[in-house]
């Protein structure tokens, strides 16, 4: 379900697809009590992505590695 799988259509907000499809992948589970074989076979998604958006409670979390963490200590000690 990742944004470079959906087709682009004018007028149509990408996100707002991939917002829909992921409630949607969230209800199955949750209200409809499906499994997540279940939901990866109806839906055509792999069940490991399936898996995944199921247990991530926060989209606003920083990605463990980013740019922003990375930390260069043999760079520091020639530049102090």
């Amino acid at each position: 379900m990742a944004l470079h799988q959906f087709q682009f259509t004018p007028g149509v907000n990408i996100l707002d697809v991939w917002l829909t499809e992921l409630h949607n992948l969230r209800k199955l589970y949750f209200e409809e009590g499906k499994s997540i074989t279940e939901i990866s076979k109806e839906t055509g998604r792999d069940r490991k992505t399936v898996r995944v958006y199921l247990e991530k409670e926060d989209w606003n979390d920083v990605r463990r590695g980013s740019m922003t963490e990375v930390e260069f200590p043999k760079l520091d000690t020639l530049i102090n």
